[in-house]
């Protein structure tokens, strides 16, 4: 977020418009870039490794009520499918 706030405020438009000349960072904007690069690939790796797992079972989407809460009885272990949960195995 640090980064997407400093491309937002340099990369468009200087420090906040009041001086005559406007400063761009070139390089702290380059480095904001990339780092905001980094981030998203990251991300899109974990989604990825999340979907491509083999053998889990997603909780059924009509176990959510309309403001997408779940109910604790409805969640369940996606690789053995059941419902209870002892100490030494969450």
């Amino acid at each position: 977020q640090m980064e997407e706030h400093l491309v937002n405020v340099y990369g468009a438009d200087g420090w906040r418009g009041a001086s005559r000349e406007k400063i761009k960072l070139t390089g702290e904007l380059n480095r904001a870039y990339k780092t905001i690069g980094r981030c998203k690939t990251k991300i899109q790796e974990t989604v990825r490794l999340c979907e491509e797992t083999p053998g889990l079972t997603a909780i059924p989407s009509d176990h959510y009520d309309e403001q997408g809460a779940l109910d604790s009885d409805n969640i369940f272990c996606a690789v053995c499918k059941n419902y209870e949960s002892t100490d030494d195995n969450d």
